[in-house]
């Protein structure tokens, strides 16, 4: 279970689609079902491939691509000298 609402990262695109990529194991998500039946059905019904080694082999053509590094740009302003403020 995954809850984020009011997370600012609700408001990127595809969140939800990406989450469900990374995290297929995931059963709420934000309060709902994170996969709807249908989804849930193919997610079950294809076949897993696996390496000589035994790990899976993921087919990401499929996948949205996500970017490894995000810049946030700030700025702070600090107000000196303040004697007063007057609300209206």
């Amino acid at each position: 279970m995954l809850n984020l609402k009011g997370n600012p990262i609700t408001l990127t695109k595809f969140y939800r689609t990406i989450l469900k990529q990374r995290f297929n194991t995931i059963k709420i998500l934000d309060g709902t079902p994170a996969f709807t039946e249908t989804e849930q059905a193919l997610m079950d019904k294809k076949k897993k491939k696996f390496d000589a080694y035994g790990n899976e082999i993921k087919d990401l053509s499929s996948q949205i691509q996500v970017a490894k590094e995000v810049t946030f740009e700030l700025s702070l302003r600090l107000l000196q000298q303040v004697q007063g403020i007057y609300l209206t």
